[in-house]
Order: structure tokens, then sequence, then C-alpha cells
């Protein structure tokens, strides 16, 4: 029971910490940036990293020295882990540009955490070696992930003359 308690309270952190990551940094990008109406690119960046490196680096690093773990490190394990990095990285540069060049948090985010799932499975069944057993609910999710992102990228480019704008800023100010 401690472990589905544990289990379910981590999922709801995750939940909620990747669900305001977008418009918490759209909101950054908004209010570093020195142009009305444009978006700062790298300065949030830099934040992300300094994030990354306290909260990821710094607290486990501390835990190992005080509790140890089991385990070992291994060139494949630092490999796997280290290239997670990267693709974290990766996606907050990618997450930036996209709210840089036009994106907003309402429309992005259900795109981006759609597309990553799909993205996931795919890679898992693939590397799994079962790709022949995804079903029709998982190709219907895959079309409509699509259709939204043909949908959204044709109001980007102006397909309907309604790009949408920024997910409002607490403080008022226009991102746009």
């Amino acid at each position: 029971m401690r472990s589905l308690l544990v289990t379910i309270t981590s999922l709801s952190v995750t939940i909620l910490a990747w669900g305001v990551y977008g418009p918490v940094l759209s909101w950054g990008q908004a209010d570093m940036s020195t142009t009305a109406g444009s978006l700062a690119r790298l300065r949030p960046l830099v934040c992300m990293g300094l994030a990354y490196v306290g909260v990821a680096a710094v607290v486990p690093a501390v835990l190992l020295k005080l509790r140890g773990e089991t385990g070992t490190w291994t060139i494949k394990g630092l490999s796997y882990s280290l290239a997670a990095g990267v693709c974290a990285v990766l996606g907050a540069v990618g997450m930036i540009l996209t709210f840089h060049f036009g994106g907003n948090a309402v429309s992005v985010m259900p795109l981006v955490f759609g597309g990553t799932a799909v993205v996931q499975a795919l890679l898992t069944n693939t590397s799994g070696r079962h790709l022949k057993e995804v079903g029709s609910l998982f190709l219907a999710g895959l079309m409509m992930v699509l259709l939204q992102l043909q949908r959204h990228l044709l109001e980007l480019g102006g397909g309907n003359g309604s790009s949408g704008g920024h997910l409002g800023h607490p403080h008022g100010i226009s991102s746009r």
C-alpha cells in the first residue's frame, strides 16, 4: 500500500511540475525580454540550466553521499543517463524556440505531451521489437495528435488568421 501511495504522489508531482512548466517558461521569456512584444531565448535556458544543476546534480549527489544506493556506475548506464539529460535540454531549447517564434502554452503543451507519448511508445515498442502489437487505439491517438499539430501549424502560419497569442502573463504583461 505504501508503494502505491508513493507512486501516486510521485506521478502527481510530475504532472503538476510539467503542467506548469510551459506557462511559467513563457512568462519567464516575456519578463526577460528587452524588447516589448518579444521573448528572450537564451536567458531562460541559462536559468533552467542552473535549476537542473541544483535539482538534478547537487541534491542527488548529497543524498548519495549521505544515504548511498545499491548499484554501481557503469559506462552503459552513464551513457544512457547523459543522453537522457541531453534530450531534456534539447526539449527545453525546442520549447523556448517554439514560444519565441509564436507558439503559445495553451496549444503547444498538449502537442508536446501528446507527441512525447507517441515517440516514447514507438521507441519502446521498436526497441523491444513489439511494434506489431501496437493496437488501433494507439494509432487513433497518433492521428489525433497529428491532426492537432496540423491545426496548430495552420493557425501559426496564418491559415485561418489566428495564432492565439501566449498564455496570459500573471502580471498582465503581453508577450506578443
